[in-house]
C-alpha cells in the first residue's frame, strides 16, 4: 500500500490540511469570567490545572483537558456543547491545542513556540547543511497555524503550513574569529550575541567566502553537489528557487502523512476523532477554494491606442509599444528637458557614452522632445566632493539631476552617502535626482538603458502608459499606505500614494513628522486635505465615487486605521456620495501554493478565493508564497465597505503592470512597491541634515512626481 506521503499531488496545491471529524459536536466546560476578574487570578487558574488549557472568549473561560486521563478534576466548571457549525473559533482552538499538544508528545527534544503576532506555533529541526557553515546554525523552520472557513452553511477546519531557513549565529565575535581567522568587529550584536539579520548574515557570508552568496545559494549547492557559478543572476535565482519549492512541498507531505497515519492516536476532547484528514489539489469538494486565472490589462498609448496582434501574431516588446504609439501624455511641442549629471573626473568618458544612448531612448523611444546634458565633473568620489557642487548654479535650471555613484555608497552611515545626502539636498531644491552606479557604465546593456529611461521618465512626473479598468460609472482612487519611523524610533510619518483607477499616479504625499501620541491626528489631517484636493480636480462631486485604499506590512496598522476612519466620517459629514474599502495586503501569513509538487512555475495571476473577504494571488514569481487579500468588513460611519473581493483581486493584479523601474510587469501590486519604496527612502533622507524635509509634504512640484523608485 503506498504510503500518503508518496502520492503525487498534481496541479495546484494550497498547504491547507483539511481535517474532518467524526461527530459535529464536542462537550467541554467553563468558568465565568467574573470570577477570575484579575491577570493574576487567571494566570493562578492555569498553573494550578496545567493538564488542561484554558481560552477566554467573551464573559467566559472555557476549558477542556490536553489529555485523555487527567489527574486533576475542576469542580465547579459548567458544562456546554460546543458545535463545528456555528461555535468556529472554540473548535479552531480546540484543534490546535489537540495538534500541537501531539507534536510535543512525538518530539519532546524539539521546541515549539508560540508567535502571537503571526499566530503560528513554530517547530525547528535539525541542521540542513551536510557540511554546516562555521559559526552558523541552519535549521528547518516550520509555522503551523489551524484555520477555519466558512463556506454557504459549513464550515471546514484545517491546518496551513509552511516551511523556511532559520538561520543563527552559534558563535561570538571572538569565537568566529578564531575559528576562522577572519575579522567580524562591525557585525550587530545584542547582549553579546551577534544578531541574525539580514544585514550581518550578509556581511558573514561575504567575507567568509570573499564573494557574495546567500544561504539560499549555499544550501542548494551543498544538497545538490553542483555550482552556481556559471549562471547568470535570473537563472540561478530561478534554479534556486524551484529547488526549494520542491525540498519544502517534499517536507510538507511528510508532515501531513505522518499526521494522517497518526490521526487515531491524536487526542481530542469529548472522545471525538479525526475521520479524515487530507492535503489534495484544488478546488477541494464543492469548488471550495476554486483557483482562478486573472488575465493582463491592456496597455493604452498616446490617444488610448493599444498594441494589437498583428495577424501572425508577432510579438512586439514593450519598449516596441510605447515607441510605435507614443506615451500616453506625450506632447508634441515638450520643451527642453535639462538633466545635469555629477560624476567622478575619471568616468568622464564612460558617462559621455552611456548618457548618450540614455538620451537616445528619451527622445526616440519615449518621444521627450530635446534632452539637453549638463555635466559636473568632481575630483572623486568623496562625500565633500559630492557635497562642494551641490551648490553649482547649473543645477537650478535642471529638470532632473542624474548622480553617478559606486555601489560601496548605498552601504555607508547615511550621513556618508553620496547617494542620500545629494537626493536629499536636491529634492529641498525640488530637483529629484537618479543615482546609477558606476558599474552600469561599463557594463550596460539595451534592457538597462530603457529602465533607466523609464525611470527618467516618471521621475520627470510623466506618465508613460496607463492601463485598462473596468468599464463602470463610478470614479475610483486607489490610496496606497505605508509608514517608517525614524532611527530614534520617536517620531513617526504617514505615506499616501494615490491613483486613478486608469492607473494614473497622481500625487506621492508624506505627513510631517509626528510623535507617537499625535501621530494619528496629524495622520488623519494629511491624508483629508490630499483627497480633497484629489477630488475636487479629478471627480465631479455631484457622481459616487469609491475609495479604495490598499495597507501594507504596517507596524501601527491600528493607528493608520483609525485615522482613516476618521477620513471616511469628515467625508461623510461634507455630504459627499462615496463608497469605500481598506483592504490589507501582506506577504506574511502561512498559506502557500505549489504546482506539481513546487516541479512547475505557478502561473501569473492565479487566483484563489477563501472566503467571502479574503483571496490568495499570485504573482508568478518563483515563490510558493501568495500576496493575501483581506477586507476589513467593519462599517464606518455607518457606510457598509465595499467587498466584492475577486473586483480587488483583479485591480491589485493588474496594478503590477504600473511599476515604472521597468517595463516589465512587477512581482508586486504598485500600491505596495511604491509606498514602500518611499517609507524606506524617506527614513533614510529624515538623517540628512541642511535641507527642507517637509518638501516631500507641501510641494507640488515634487509631490506629483514618483521622485522615489
Amino acid at each position: 500500500m503506498v504510503n500518503e506521503e508518496e502520492k503525487e499531488i498534481t496541479g495546484l496545491c494550497l498547504t491547507f490540511i483539511e481535517f474532518k471529524l467524526k461527530n459535529r459536536n464536542f462537550n467541554i466546560h467553563y468558568l465565568p469570567k467574573e470570577h477570575y476578574p484579575t491577570k493574576e487570578n487567571y494566570l493562578s487558574l492555569k498553573n494550578t490545572y496545567s493538564e488542561y488549557f484554558f481560552y477566554q472568549n467573551d464573559n467566559k473561560i472555557y476549558y477542556w483537558s490536553k489529555v485523555s486521563q487527567p489527574q486533576q478534576n475542576i469542580s465547579n466548571g459548567i458544562t456546554i456543547t460546543v458545535n463545528t457549525q456555528k461555535d468556529y473559533k472554540i473548535v479552531t482552538k480546540i484543534l490546535e491545542v489537540s495538534i500541537i499538544e501531539f507534536f510535543r508528545q512525538k518530539s519532546q527534544t524539539t521546541p515549539i513556540e508560540y508567535n502571537k503576532y503571526s499566530k503560528c506555533h513554530y517547530i525547528l529541526r535539525n541542521e540542513v547543511f551536510n557540511k554546516p557553515i562555521i559559526g552558523l546554525s541552519v535549521r528547518n523552520h516550520i509555522s503551523i497555524s489551524t484555520k477555519y472557513f466558512k463556506k454557504q452553511s459549513n464550515c471546514i477546519y484545517g491546518l496551513t503550513i509552511s516551511t523556511d531557513l532559520s538561520v543563527q549565529f552559534i558563535l561570538n565575535k571572538e569565537d568566529l574569529k578564531n575559528n576562522t581567522n577572519l575579522v567580524y568587529e562591525d557585525l550587530q550584536e545584542k547582549e553579546g550575541k551577534i544578531l541574525a539579520n539580514s544585514h550581518n548574515i550578509k556581511k558573514f557570508l561575504l567575507r567568509r567566502y570573499g564573494k557574495k552568496t546567500t544561504i539560499k545559494e549555499l544550501y542548494y549547492e551543498d544538497k545538490t553537489k553542483s555550482k552556481l557559478s556559471s549562471y547568470n543572476e535570473e537563472n540561478k535565482n530561478n534554479l534556486i528557487q524551484n529547488f526549494l519549492n520542491q525540498e519544502s512541498f517534499i517536507l510538507i507531505k511528510k508532515i501531513y502523512g505522518f499526521l494522517n497515519k497518526q490521526k487515531n492516536n491524536i487526542y481530542l476532547p469529548s472522545e471525538n476523532t479525526f475521520s479524515e484528514i487530507s492535503l489534495k489539489s484544488l478546488p477541494l469538494i464543492n469548488d471550495i477554494f476554486k483557483p482562478e486565472d486573472i488575465g493582463s490589462p491592456k496597455r493604452y498609448y498616446y490617444l488610448e491606442r493599444q498594441h494589437k496582434y498583428k495577424y501572425n501574431g508577432t510579438y512586439m516588446g514593450y519598449d516596441a509599444q510605447i515607441k510605435e504609439y507614443q506615451p500616453y501624455d506625450y506632447n508634441e511641442n515638450s520643451d527642453v528637458t535639462n538633466i545635469s549629471v555629477i560624476c567622478p573626473k575619471e568616468y568622464e568618458g564612460l558617462v559621455g557614452t552611456f548618457m548618450q544612448q540614455v538620451k537616445n531612448n528619451l527622445e526616440q523611444v519615449l518621444h521627450i522632445g530635446k534632452v539637453e546634458f549638463n555635466n559636473i565633473f568632481i575630483t572623486n568620489d568623496s562625500i565633500e566632493n559630492y557635497n562642494n557642487v551641490l551648490s553649482n548654479t547649473g543645477l537650478n535650471k535642471s529638470d532632473l539631476a542624474i548622480i553617478i555613484v559606486n555601489e560601496r555608497h548605498k552601504n555607508l552611515p547615511v550621513i556618508e552617502s553620496p547617494y542620500y545626502v545629494c537626493k536629499a539636498k536636491l529634492l529641498g531644491r525640488n530637483i529629484v535626482t537618479q543615482d546609477i552606479q558606476e558599474e552600469r557604465l561599463k557594463n550596460y546593456n539595451s534592457s538597462i538603458i530603457n529602465n533607466i529611461s523609464l525611470n527618467i521618465y516618471a521621475k520627470l512626473g510623466r506618465t508613460a502608459w496607463t492601463i485598462e479598468k473596468e468599464q463602470n460609472n463610478v470614479k475610483e482612487l486607489i490610496i496606497g499606505i505605508g509608514s517608517a519611523r525614524t532611527e530614534d524610533k520617536h517620531t513617526i510619518f504617514g505615506i499616501a500614494q494615490v491613483f486613478s483607477n486608469d492607473g494614473k499616479f497622481l500625487v506621492s504625499d508624506c505627513s510631517s513628522l509626528a510623535t507617537v501620541e499625535n501621530y494619528v491626528e496629524k495622520l488623519e489631517k494629511h491624508i483629508h486635505e490630499t483627497l480633497l484636493g484629489i477630488i475636487n480636480s479629478h471627480i465631479n462631486k455631484q457622481n459616487s465615487f469609491r475609495l479604495i485604499f490598499h495597507l501594507s506590512m504596517l507596524p501601527n496598522k491600528k493607528e493608520e486605521l483609525k485615522a482613516l476612519n476618521g477620513v471616511i466620517e469628515k467625508l461623510k459629514l461634507a455630504n459627499f456620495d462615496f463608497s469605500f474599502c481598506f483592504v490589507h495586503l501582506s506577504y506574511d501569513h502561512n498559506f502557500r501554493l505549489f504546482q506539481d509538487e513546487g516541479k512547475s512555475e505557478i502561473k501569473k495571476g492565479k487566483y484563489v478565493k477563501l472566503d467571502t473577504y479574503s483571496a490568495l494571488l499570485h504573482f508568478g514569481n518563483g515563490n510558493a508564497t501568495p500576496l493575501k487579500i483581506d477586507i476589513d468588513k467593519r462599517t464606518v460611519g455607518g457606510i457598509e465597505p465595499f467587498i466584492d473581493i475577486y473586483y480587488l483581486a483583479k485591480q491589485i493584479y493588474w496594478f503590477s503592470n504600473l511599476s515604472h523601474r521597468s517595463y516589465k510587469p512587477a512581482k508586486e501590486t504598485v500600491t505596495i512597491k511604491y509606498a514602500d519604496a518611499m517609507a524606506k527612502i524617506m527614513q533614510k533622507l529624515q538623517q540628512v541634515k541642511d535641507w527642507d524635509k517637509d518638501i516631500p509634504s507641501f510641494d507640488k512640484r515634487i509631490m506629483e512626481k514618483a521622485w522615489f523608485i
